[in-house]
């Protein structure tokens, strides 16, 4: 399957749950714009290209998130954010490019995939 470039990761949280700690759930940022024909929440095997060149597939999730948080500043509004479960930000560092579907590329960044 043909993959495309979707983001560049610039940062990561881990989130584990009291009743569930051994099943992290690491959400990557930068956070999505929700196409104009809106978004329903959907998984696929993606491609997570390392900084130093490893690639790992993975599946992530794609889910709508109520806030964006930048700068410490809440920017009201949906935005579609990228999930993996039981992964932690060691699995997925800071510079690492999330290549996904060309169907999916196509509905988040549709300047941008051709």
């Amino acid at each position: 399957m043909e993959r495309v470039a979707l983001i560049t990761v610039e940062a990561s949280i881990c989130l584990r749950s009291e009743t569930h700690r051994e099943r992290p759930v690491l959400v990557v940022s930068p956070f999505l714009a929700v196409p104009p024909g809106g978004w329903k929440e959907r998984e696929e095997m993606v491609t997570i290209l390392k900084p130093d060149g490893r690639e790992q597939e993975a599946i992530a999730r794609f889910s709508l998130f109520h806030n964006d948080i930048r700068d410490g500043k809440v920017v009201p509004g949906l935005r579609v954010s990228i999930q993996f479960l039981d992964m932690t930000s060691a699995d997925v560092p800071d510079g690492s490019k999330i290549l996904v579907s060309r169907e999916t590329g196509t509905a988040l960044l549709p300047k941008t995939v051709a």
